[in-house]
C-alpha cells in the first residue's frame, strides 16, 4: 500500500485543481444571472441539474488548460522539493487559469450578440483589437472588478495550499501515481471512454431545449476545439439588400390546413444512383427499390449535398448544405441554433426519433440530433439492451447491427409511437468492406462483394415495406427514401465532379394515390425539408437552405457542393465550378456527361447567373455560421 506521504503532491494538486472547479462554477453563475433573459423558462430544478452535469465539460477544459499543472505535479523527480520550482508552478498556474478566467468572463457578455459561446474566429479582429479592448474595459468595468477579485481569491486559495515540502519520497510509488494519474489526465480531457472526445455539442444531450446548451458547456472548451476546426471567412459578394433579393432563407407561410402525416425517413447508406438498376435500364441489382420508384414522386436529378454520412445527414434532417471543409456536425459551429424538420414537427405534436445501427456515437450523430430537434436515439447499444442479446448479436463485424434484424427492431419500435410520429433510419449498407449476413451469401453465391451488399440493402427496403404494411400507421405515413452520399463509383459518368453526387430520391404515400410521377428539375438533400412541409402542407414560415419542390412558383432548381476548395452548382443543364473568387469551369452536362470539355469562355451570360446565386448562397451560409443566426 501507499503510505499517505507519497500522496502529498497529488493531494497538493487536487486541492489546487477544486479552486479552478470553482471558479469555472463562479463564472457559470454570472453566466446565467448576467443572460437569464435567454433562459427564462428554465426550472430551478433543471438549472441546477445541469450545473452538476456541466462537471463533465469543465473537468475536460480544466485539464487541457492544467496539463502542465498535472505534469508538475506528479512528476517523480525531487526537483520538486526545491523552492523555485514551487515558485515556477505557482506562476504557471495563476497565468493559465487567469487567462481562462477573463475569457469566460468575457463572453458573458459577448453572449448577448453571437447566441453561443465564442469561437477561435471571433478574436480575427485585424488591428482593431487593440482599441476594442479598452473599450471592454470602460464598457464592463464591473466585470473587471470582478475578475481582479476571482484573480485575488485564486492566489489567497492557492497561499492556503502551500506548506513545508516533506523531502525527496520513494521512488518507485511515485513512478506509479504518475503512471496511473497520466492516464486519468487523458482520460479527463476526453471527457470518458465514448468513441469520439468530448465536444460542446454533446451539451445536446442533457438540455431539455438545446438553447440551455451553453449552460452545460464552456467558453474554453468551445475555443480549444475550434482551434483545430477551419472556420468560414465572412464574404462580401453583395450589400445586404442585394443579397436578400437574391438568395433568401425565409419561407413564407402558403398554407392553412396542415396534414399531420407520420414521416418515415430512410436513408440508405451509400447507394448513389450507378448502383440502382432504374438509372441503368433496369440492369442492376435493385429489383425492389427500381419498382417503388415507380409508385411515388421520383426526382431523378437528385443530388447529395456532400461526400459524408454527417454531411449527408445534416442536410436531410437540417437543411444545411456542406459548403465548408468541415462537416457541420465536428465543425466550430456545432454549437449554433439549427432549427430543423424535427423542431418544427414537435411543436405540431410530433414524437420523433432516429435510428441506426452503429454504436451510439459514431459519427457525432447522437450529439447533432438533438440540435435540429429529434430527441430519441436508437443505436447498437439499445438494439442489445431490449432484446437481451449478446455484445456480438447480430454484429456485422465492423459497422454495427445488420439492416434486416435492425430495420426489423425500428419497425417494432415505430409501432410503440404516439401518431403523428417523423422518423430518420439511416442503413449501415451499402458500405466497404460489403460484408452481409451469411444466410444472404449463401443464397446469391455467384455475386461479387459489392453486387450482393447492394441487393441485401435493396432485399432489406422490401423486408421493411412488407413488415411496415401490416401495421395501422402505415397508410398514413409519407415515406421518403434517399441516400447519404454516393459510394465508391465504377462508371465514368458517376465518377465526374457532378456524377459522383447523384442519389436516387423518392417520396411514397400508400394511401395517396396522386403522389406519383417523375421530377426532372435538379434536387438536393437541403430540399428534403421544405419538400416534405410543402406536401404536408405545413403552415408556418420557416428558414431553410433548399426549396419546396411542390411550390410551382420556384423556377430556378440547383444543386451546391464544396469539396477541395472548390464550390459547385448544378443546373439543370450546366455545371459550375467557382474557387471563392472566380469561375474556374463550366460544363454542359447534357451533351457532355463526362465533363471534359470546358466551354466557360464561350458562355459569358451562363456564368454570370450561376456565379451570381452561388455568391449569394456562399454568403449567407458563411454569414449564417458566423453570426448563428439561422
Amino acid at each position: 500500500m501507499l503510505h499517505k506521504n507519497n500522496l502529498y503532491y497529488v493531494s497538493l494538486l487536487v486541492k489546487r485543481l477544486a479552486i479552478v472547479y470553482l471558479l469555472f462554477a463562479i463564472c457559470r453563475l454570472l453566466f446565467y444571472t448576467y443572460n437569464a433573459t435567454f433562459f427564462n423558462e428554465i426550472s430551478a430544478l433543471e438549472l441546477g441539474a445541469l450545473f452538476i452535469l456541466a462537471l463533465r465539460f469543465d473537468t475536460s477544459s480544466i485539464l487541457y488548460v492544467n496539463v502542465l499543472v498535472v505534469f508538475m505535479h506528479i512528476i517523480p523527480f525531487s526537483l520538486r522539493t526545491t523552492r523555485w520550482y514551487q515558485k515556477l508552478l505557482k506562476l504557471v498556474f495563476l497565468i493559465s487559469n487567469a487567462l481562462v478566467l477573463f475569457i469566460e468572463l468575457a463572453d458573458i457578455v459577448y453572449y448577448p450578440y453571437a447566441f453561443r459561446r465564442m469561437l477561435r474566429s471571433d478574436f480575427d479582429m485585424s488591428g482593431d483589437i487593440q482599441n476594442l479592448i479598452p473599450q471592454f474595459i470602460s464598457e464592463f468595468w464591473a466585470l473587471m472588478i470582478i475578475y481582479i477579485f476571482l484573480i485575488g481569491l485564486t492566489y489567497y486559495l492557492y497561499k492556503k495550499t502551500e506548506k513545508d515540502s516533506i523531502g525527496p519520497l520513494a521512488f518507485t510509488p511515485q513512478i506509479i501515481l504518475f503512471i496511473f494519474f497520466s492516464a486519468m489526465t487523458v482520460l479527463g480531457m476526453r471527457g470518458g471512454f465514448q468513441l469520439r472526445p468530448i465536444m460542446p455539442v454533446v451539451a445536446s444531450q442533457y438540455v431539455s431545449n438545446i438553447q440551455y446548451m451553453p449552460l452545460v458547456s464552456n467558453t474554453t472548451l468551445g475555443l480549444i476545439h475550434s482551434f483545430f476546426q477551419r472556420e468560414v471567412k465572412q464574404k462580401s459578394y453583395f450589400n445586404l439588400k442585394t443579397l436578400e433579393r437574391i438568395y433568401s432563407l425565409d419561407k413564407k407561410a402558403t398554407h392553412t390546413n396542415f396534414d399531420k402525416k407520420n414521416i418515415v425517413i430512410l436513408v440508405c447508406e451509400s447507394l448513389g444512383n450507378e448502383y440502382v438498376g432504374f438509372f441503368g435500364k433496369g440492369k442492376g441489382n435493385t429489383p425492389f427499390l427500381d419498382s417503388m420508384l415507380q409508385e411515388g414522386v421520383n426526382f431523378v436529378n437528385m443530388y447529395a449535398n456532400g461526400t459524408r454520412s454527417t454531411q449527408g445527414l445534416a442536410a436531410i434532417n437540417g437543411s444545411l448544405p456542406a459548403l465548408m471543409t468541415d462537416p457541420f456536425i465536428f465543425s466550430a459551429y456545432q454549437n449554433n441554433n439549427i432549427i430543423g424538420l424535427g423542431d418544427l414537427l414537435i411543436k405540431e405534436g410530433y414524437t420523433n426519433a432516429f435510428f441506426h445501427g452503429g454504436e451510439v456515437g459514431t459519427m457525432g450523430f447522437d450529439h447533432f440530433m438533438p440540435t435540429v430537434g429529434i430527441h430519441n436515439y436508437f443505436g447498437r447499444h439499445h438494439y442489445l439492451k431490449e432484446n437481451n442479446y449478446s455484445k456480438n448479436q447480430d454484429y456485422d463485424g465492423n459497422w454495427g447491427v445488420w439492416d434486416v434484424p435492425f430495420y426489423d427492431y425500428a419497425i417494432k419500435k415505430i409501432g410503440t409511437f404516439q401518431q403523428p410520429f417523423f422518423t430518420t433510419l439511416l442503413s449501415i449498407n451499402v458500405h466497404h468492406p460489403f460484408n452481409v449476413e451469411p444466410w444472404f451469401v449463401e443464397q446469391y453465391p455467384k455475386r461479387n462483394k459489392r453486387q450482393r451488399a447492394i441487393k441485401y440493402a435493396d432485399h432489406n427496403l422490401k423486408l421493411f415495406f412488407e413488415k411496415a404494411s401490416k401495421y395501422p400507421w402505415f397508410d398514413s405515413t409519407l415515406f421518403v427514401i434517399t441516400a447519404d452520399h454516393t459510394g465508391p463509383n465504377r462508371s465514368a459518368q458517376y465518377m465526374t465532379r457532378e456524377g459522383c453526387y447523384r442519389i436516387p430520391l423518392l417520396l411514397y404515400c400508400p394511401s395517396d394515390s396522386s403522389l406519383i410521377g417523375v421530377r426532372e428539375e435538379v434536387t438536393q438533400q437541403i430540399d428534403i425539408m421544405p419538400t416534405v412541409l410543402g406536401y404536408l402542407g405545413y403552415s408556418k414560415a420557416y428558414k431553410s437552405f433548399g426549396v419546396n419542390k411542390f411550390d410551382n412558383s420556384n423556377t430556378e432548381h440547383y444543386s451546391y457542393t464544396f469539396e477541395k476548395d472548390i464550390y459547385q452548382i448544378i443546373a439543370n443543364d450546366f455545371v459550375l465550378q467557382f474557387d471563392g473568387e472566380k469561375t474556374i469551369a463550366l460544363y454542359n452536362k447534357k451533351n457532355d456527361i463526362n465533363l471534359r470539355k470546358n466551354i466557360a469562355s464561350k458562355h459569358p451570360d451562363v456564368i454570370a447567373k450561376l456565379e451570381r446565386h452561388l455568391k449569394a448562397v456562399i454568403q449567407t451560409y458563411n454569414r449564417v455560421l458566423i453570426e448563428n443566426k439561422y
